[in-house]
């Protein structure tokens, strides 16, 4: 992205995102000690301290916090006027998403093929990552919007739409649960179950709702896609837990879904992010409209 920072507020700039002088030297490409001494010229400049440094990184100080501020309302007047300058010659628009995976098999499909009746020149890039990396990624302005799952605040992002997402057992149609209206992941636990590998909201919640029954997440499968857990449960091998975006997906293999009633589930939230530091554009917001449409539809409740 063009910008016409000085070279100093530039690395100030992306050492305050990222929270590390090396993290920064690395997305600018330059060595780490062209950096810190690019700080420490600004530093002394300003006759304050910006960062206090530790370990692990940098945080802000009060000053950084106030300088970076300015910064970030200096860059949305400056992409004002560099399109203005660029009198209608820019590329066409690029926009940049990233999203969990239960978005991307066809929530957002959807949303982009009504963005570009809409908006026919806009191109797209889309990122499937884990929702952690989703909002980072986000909140870094490496991406324009995060599609993600989400159980607690972030700092660091605007959250443009947020609507609980309702959590299902996945089963075989002939499973002798596969009738019933409700469940306890109590009741579920005693039979093979399949989980996404690694940490999820999801089964950040479901670990806590086992705890409160005094047991402890013990998975027969652990797979990196939903894919290969939905054919683990439309095979027989066990069950598998999906929100209310998998549905359409879970018929597809002939599955029954049927609702979690445990309290603790209902802490995840499907979340639209944008980074606070601009607003977005058209593009962006067309987008935002047609995936609150797609969730509305999902969840089965109407949209302003």
């Amino acid at each position: 992205m063009k910008t016409l920072l000085p070279t100093d507020l530039r690395y100030f700039r992306e050492t305050a995102l990222r929270g590390s002088v090396n993290r920064a030297a690395a997305e600018q490409r330059v060595a780490p000690s062209a950096v810190s001494r690019q700080i420490r010229k600004l530093e002394r400049g300003l006759g304050v301290e910006l960062f206090v440094r530790h370990g692990k990184g940098v945080d802000l100080t009060e000053a950084g916090l106030r300088l970076l501020t300015h910064i970030r309302r200096a860059e949305i007047e400056e992409t004002a006027l560099l399109r203005d300058l660029a009198d209608g010659t820019q590329a066409d628009p690029l926009l940049r998403i990233a999203c969990s995976s239960a978005f991307s098999t066809s929530f957002v499909a959807r949303a982009l093929t009504r963005v570009r009746v809409r908006e026919p020149d806009v191109r797209f890039e889309v990122q499937t990552v884990s929702n952690e990396e989703a909002t980072r990624l986000v909140s870094e302005e490496r991406v324009d919007v995060a599609a993600t799952f989400s159980t607690r605040p972030h700092e660091g992002i605007r959250v443009e739409h947020s609507v609980f997402i309702p959590t299902r057992v996945v089963l075989a149609v002939g499973h002798e649960l596969a009738d019933r209206e409700s469940l306890a992941l109590d009741d579920v636990l005693d039979f093979p179950y399949g989980l996404l590998r690694g940490q999820s909201s999801q089964r950040e919640l479901l670990r806590a709702a086992a705890r409160r029954s005094g047991r402890e997440l013990r998975p027969v499968l652990e797979a990196d896609q939903h894919d290969a857990l939905l054919e683990f449960a439309r095979t027989g091998g066990g069950v598998a837990f999906a929100s209310i975006l998998a549905v359409d997906e879970a018929r597809r293999y002939g599955l029954s879904l049927v609702e979690l009633r445990d309290p603790e589930l209902r802490l995840r939230n499907a979340q639209l992010q944008t980074s606070p530091w601009r607003q977005p554009d058209r593009v962006q917001m067309v987008f935002v409209e047609e995936m609150i449409t797609e969730l509305g539809a999902a969840i089965g409740t109407p949209q302003p």
